[in-house]
């Protein structure tokens, strides 16, 4: 290992738990310098100027329709905004600009699709860029370190108890009983306009990052997740403990847990006078629930400008869209309009049938109906535009099948 290398090793993993019938949380794990993703671990080295590392997880809100939608939406969201902008933008801009265009595509589909009015998600993102993490933050799904012996959370919940907490009208112990503790101020996909909590850690040797949904924290210790982590031999088994844990003491939740392990003679090492105070967690940008929100612009004057958008010249080139989180949803919609049209032609046969016997019944009366071959003829063209609307149709959903 070099004398300016960064070594992470990430791991991630996901559980539906023992109450919940589907998993409404998503996670995801991206290198962004050599554009790959991965579905649980991975351990890469990479040098101090070159480290660039996405950690996410989002939490569908519980009891929304579509959470577990909104929750894919908005990793993947995040991860392809991040790969678009120039390393050239400040990280935090980069990150901030990211989360707001999640939550602009999860409110326009809950905003134009009917199924999904209403879904929101809560977001948690770490971006590892050389030496510092940037930690974006939207609902309550938690981020901490882990420094030496010492496990300190470094996000702050955006949820009603936490709001009372700082006001001094609750105690952390009364919180954690408080009937809505589960209460959010803000969510991905909720509203128009958010606010995206930022803030910088400057980055140290054997640090351990964590990122985690309330399926876990709302079930494990602070001190557990210490003990388990730092005694575990692989981080994948130090998430499979962590769930694992979670489910035994209930399991109500889903449970996602993602962690990044540094080291590295790129980064510092902990000196000892800083085992003595709590790690320094600079704020970027705060979340306050008493200032109305406002539009950054972050999200349009970067995601929007092509001057700072990249796209690699060996950007993968996909042969259809059957990855597409979404996938299952469109082809059930597909069904169901195909037997619409199906309908829609048949009773379109009948009429063109009724048409016929009323021309025989006019000629019949010895009379003329001067619009009649209109009538016909409208007829005709119905059916042909409901026969292309069929085709197309199918067109574009076979887009989104796995091609044989």
């Amino acid at each position: 290992m070099g004398n300016n290398d960064v070594y992470i090793s990430v791991a991630g993993l996901t559980d539906i738990g023992l109450s919940r019938t589907n998993n409404e949380d998503s996670f995801l794990l991206a290198d962004f310098r050599n554009g790959n993703t991965f579905p649980n671990n991975t351990n890469l080295t990479t040098s101090f100027s070159e480290c660039s590392f996405l950690l996410v997880v989002s939490d569908g809100v519980g009891g929304s329709v579509s959470g577990e939608i909104a929750s894919q939406l908005t990793v993947h969201a995040i991860n392809d905004s991040l790969g678009r902008l120039s390393w050239a933008i400040a990280a935090h801009d980069r990150l901030i600009a990211s989360v707001e265009q999640a939550n602009y595509i999860v409110w326009n589909c809950g905003k134009d699709v009917p199924a999904y009015k209403g879904m929101s998600a809560t977001v948690t993102a770490i971006l590892i860029e050389e030496d510092a993490a940037y930690i974006a933050q939207v609902g309550d799904s938690r981020a901490y370190l882990i420094r030496q012996n010492r496990v300190t959370q470094i996000t702050t919940d955006q949820s009603l108890v936490e709001l009372l907490i700082s006001k001094g009208i609750l105690t952390p112990e009364e919180a954690s009983q408080h009937p809505r503790k589960n209460v959010i101020l803000q969510a991905i996909g909720l509203e128009e306009i958010i606010q995206v909590d930022v803030r910088k850690l400057c980055l140290q040797q054997k640090d351990y990052l964590i990122v985690c949904s309330d399926g876990l924290s709302n079930n494990v210790l602070e001190s557990e997740m210490l003990q388990i982590i730092k005694n575990a031999a692989t981080l994948p088994e130090a998430c499979q403990q962590l769930v694992t844990l979670a489910n035994e003491r209930g399991g109500k939740d889903n449970i996602t847990v993602t962690i990044a392990y540094l080291t590295g003679e790129g980064l510092p090492q902990t000196s000892s006078r800083e085992l003595t105070r709590p790690p320094s967690v600079t704020p970027l940008f705060t979340f306050d629930p008493d200032r109305d929100p406002e539009k950054s612009h972050k999200r349009t004057r970067l995601l929007s400008d092509p001057s700072v958008c990249v796209l690699e010249e060996n950007a993968a080139i996909l042969e259809n869209l059957s990855t597409y989180p979404n996938t299952e949803d469109i082809q059930e919609r597909y069904k169901k309009l195909s037997f619409l049209l199906n309908d829609a032609l048949e009773i379109l046969g009948e009429q063109q049938y009724e048409v016929e016997l009323v021309n025989h019944w006019v000629k019949v009366q010895q009379a003329i109906y001067p619009r009649m071959p209109d009538l016909e003829n409208k007829m005709i063209l119905a059916r042909e535009h409901i026969e292309q609307a069929w085709k197309m149709l199918e067109e574009v959903t076979s887009e989104f099948r796995t091609k044989t």
